[in-house]
């Protein structure tokens, strides 16, 4: 059977993003933007969950880690902001992340990306129907990836694909 790689990212890069975002202050309980309106964002720590939803759009301004949940549905967009150029933005959680109906992701530049990790156990990551151009990343936890989807990468624990789903 083929050896453990080491994953990428180790916990000490996961402590730094934490403070690093949480050094941009921090927002009390749940962050919603919804139906088309648009925020930009970071760097911020969020209590609650992150939730983006029905073509609203948030553009990520530095490293924001959220300690609940992250969600995002019903054409949500997540994008880099110009400060970016070439280095991939990062989001992380210790909750689930959720990622369906036409969610888009993009970065700012040719080798920009968003990168989404959690530390969560079990279903950590759900990535369904059409989301794109993002890294997804479950050091600990099992990646769902269903119906249509592609994207730039993906690493966990475990990964199960299903329904045309291509990384």
């Amino acid at each position: 059977s083929p050896g453990l790689e080491n994953l990428p990212i180790s916990d000490s890069n996961i402590t730094d993003w934490k403070a690093e975002a949480e050094a941009g202050g921090v927002i009390e309980g749940d962050y919603i933007i919804d139906a088309g309106a648009e925020e930009s964002l970071g760097p911020k720590k969020i209590t609650g969950n992150l939730t983006i939803s029905n073509h609203a759009k948030l553009t990520i301004t530095g490293t924001v880690y959220v300690a609940g949940a992250i969600n995002l549905f019903n054409g949500a967009q997540m994008q880099l902001g110009e400060n970016y150029q070439t280095a991939s933005g990062v989001i992380l959680t210790d909750g689930q992340i959720n990622i369906s109906n036409n969610s888009t992701f993009s970065g700012n530049g040719v080798s920009s990306y968003v990168l989404l990790l959690t530390t969560k156990t079990g279903d950590a990551i759900n990535v369904a129907n059409n989301s794109n151009a993002a890294l997804f990343y479950a050091s600990r936890g099992t990646v769902n990836i269903s119906n249509n989807v592609t994207l730039k990468g993906a690493t966990g624990y475990r990964i199960v694909m299903s329904n045309n789903a291509s990384v």
